[in-house]
């Protein structure tokens, strides 16, 4: 489904200000829709990983009022996701036990998990140059 769009970004909650801007502005730019996809749980590509369901869901907020885009969802879950976002020891504590979370710090990493939370600390993202499929495995070429 991506392989075909034009523009795909990696973006994260460390450059959250950058790439929700980038969007922006390219949403803008080309006056299309953006869609926001978090990244699946390898061998369950329906099954969201908690961190980049609440960074997708911070992106897409970030982007409507970067632009006056509405937000369009199926239910009520925005709405109830926001309000817990909305405080943010609530999120921190979200995703410093996600099962991830509490994965890297077992291994200790729990330094890089506190990093990986923070919000505005790197000016740069990624963005998808060439699909490739490596030993069976869909991959990316990165700009």
């Amino acid at each position: 489904m991506l392989k075909n769009k034009k523009n795909v970004f990696l973006g994260a909650s460390v450059n959250l200000p950058s790439i929700s801007k980038e969007v922006s502005k390219l949403a803008a730019k080309e006056k299309k829709n953006v869609i926001i996809i978090p990244a699946g749980h390898q061998g369950n590509p329906k099954e969201y990983v908690l961190e980049d369901w609440i960074t997708s869901v911070l992106i897409a907020r970030k982007v409507s009022e970067l632009t006056e885009f509405p937000i369009v969802t199926q239910d009520d879950f925005w709405d109830k996701t926001i309000d817990a976002l909305d405080e943010e020891s609530t999120l921190e504590k979200l995703l410093i036990n996600s099962p991830n979370g509490r994965y890297l710090a077992e291994l200790g990493f729990e330094n890089d998990v506190i990093f990986s939370i923070s919000v505005d600390k790197i000016d740069n993202f990624l963005k998808v140059k060439k699909w490739l499929k490596i030993d069976g495995y869909n991959c990316v070429k990165l700009e």
